[in-house]
């Protein structure tokens, strides 16, 4: 697939997208600034006299115990107490915090966070360069970042600021399930964790049962963009559009998102376009059908669930009314 330079991005949702999309396809180009450093990551002791009144856990949740965790680079912490003041700029594995339960131990956000839980903390800016004063001021005591090199300043900071940092990359389905669990050892919610894990697989099995047979429409899965961004076959969302019965056109065309011309999108021949509420459907591929399919199918989190049935919805109407 031929990549082009992008143009304009005219919807925030596109935006928020494309903020991961440079995280995952730019961590897979090149040197990875996230390798493991010649030892262990380090010993984070997240210290009681830092939380003030009102934010994060009073304790460590019952039978914790000292613990190693490695992240996605292969880089390892050690975790002598539960962490009390986490930033996470990955807004999938903020959702993830939030179904586990531990809003309370979250001190900040990205713009890209729109749960109204989270609206009253403040703000970082993007996911990928956020303002590290603001980040340094909120004093976590544990980092949830974008793995890959997209970013090497923000690894760098908090290294010599001493605050453990966790890179997660959910570029695949079995990526969300892992950082579930990884999210589960860290605030010693394991059973949580494995039982949210279970119900996300589960529950995705069903969808796929729903469309079990029925013939499979090519799908075009268009990201926004001029020139479009596509999903290739190893995204997830090329999973979750394969669970709810759609063939994705763009499959065999490299692992994760890439530019695309609008000449290559007609000569794949999709039977449909698959888009999120608010993308522009680029002037050449309006005769195509367009299926507007919520953001959640954008967001490698909890609710790529609700996100797997309203794919299957819009693509199987007789199956999933």
């Amino acid at each position: 697939m031929r990549p082009f330079r992008v143009r304009a991005f005219r919807s925030p949702v596109v935006k928020g997208l494309l903020s991961l999309v440079a995280a995952v396809l730019l961590g897979g180009c090149g040197p990875d600034s996230d390798a493991p450093p010649a030892g262990p990551g380090g010993t984070a002791t997240p210290s009681a006299g830092s939380t003030p009144d009102g934010v994060g856990e009073p304790g460590a949740p019952e039978g914790w115990a000292p613990r190693t965790v490695t992240d996605h680079a292969g880089r390892s912490w050690t975790l002598e107490d539960p962490p009390r003041r986490i930033l996470s700029l990955v807004p999938s594995a903020t959702l993830l915090l939030l179904e586990l339960g531990q809003e309370g131990r979250l001190v900040g956000r990205t713009d890209y966070d729109t749960d109204p839980r989270l609206a009253s903390l403040p703000s970082v800016g993007g996911g990928l360069g956020p303002s590290l004063e603001v980040l340094l001021s909120l004093r976590p005591d544990l980092v949830l970042r974008f793995g890959g090199p997209t970013d090497p300043e923000t690894p760098r900071r908090l290294d010599q600021a001493g605050i453990p940092h966790l890179a997660l990359r959910p570029d695949h389905l079995d990526d969300v399930y892992r950082i579930t669990t990884l999210l589960g050892e860290v605030t010693g919610q394991e059973a949580a964790a494995e039982a949210l894990v279970g119900r996300l697989r589960g529950e995705l099995a069903e969808v796929a049962r729903a469309v079990e047979g029925a013939d499979r429409p090519r799908v075009g899965i268009l990201l926004g963009g001029d020139p479009p961004w596509v999903a290739g076959g190893e995204t997830f969302i090329h999973e979750v559009v394969t669970v709810a019965g759609g063939e994705n056109v763009f499959a065999a065309d490299g692992p994760l998102y890439a530019p695309i011309s609008v000449e290559e999108v007609l000569h794949r021949r999709p039977d449909v376009l698959l888009m999120t509420e608010g993308a522009r459907v680029p002037e050449g591929l309006r005769r195509i059908a367009v299926l507007r399919a919520p953001s959640s199918l954008q967001s490698p989190g909890p609710d790529l669930v609700d996100a797997a049935w309203a794919v299957a919805r819009l693509l199987h109407p007789d199956r999933v009314p």
